[in-house]
């Protein structure tokens, strides 16, 4: 079976890419998986809590984006089935991997309006997905791109 999956970032873009996602996935009947991927710096990195964060902190913190991952879910349609998760580490090799581990037909990304300076010198993980993925991507841009 494949996947369309969908990366999700809790940013403006996020209800445009349930809509893209909704009109695909009910077109071809394709289930949808919501990826989140978390820096470690927000959780658990090696099985450990980072030191100067308390580990009661770092539970909410990853219950916290769970239950947005949860709420993102219920806005599909009633006959579009959808599972959320939430991983941590690189968000390209995440998305990458999921995408591959899934034999994902599509990937739906988002952009953000930084500008292309900053594209530059820090990246994108949308770019980076682009330039490291063999499957289609489609790409939402940001209404302030």
């Amino acid at each position: 079976m494949s996947y369309v999956l969908v990366a999700i970032d809790f940013s403006d873009v996020t209800d445009d890419l349930v809509a893209a996602a909704n009109k695909y996935a009910r077109a071809g009947s394709v289930p949808v998986v919501l990826v989140h991927v978390a820096p470690p710096a927000v959780g658990f990195s090696m099985g450990e809590a980072p030191s100067d964060v308390p580990p009661e902190t770092v539970a909410e913190l990853i219950e916290a984006r769970r239950e947005q991952l949860r709420d993102i879910a219920g806005r599909f349609e009633q006959d579009v089935s959808v599972e959320p998760i939430l991983m941590q580490g690189s968000a390209v090799e995440g998305i990458i991997d999921e995408a591959q581990q899934r034999n994902a037909e599509l990937i739906i990304i988002g952009t953000h309006g930084h500008g292309r300076l900053y594209d530059l010198i820090v990246g994108s993980v949308a770019n980076g997905v682009i330039r490291h993925t063999t499957c289609p991507v489609l790409v939402v841009p940001s209404k302030n791109d």
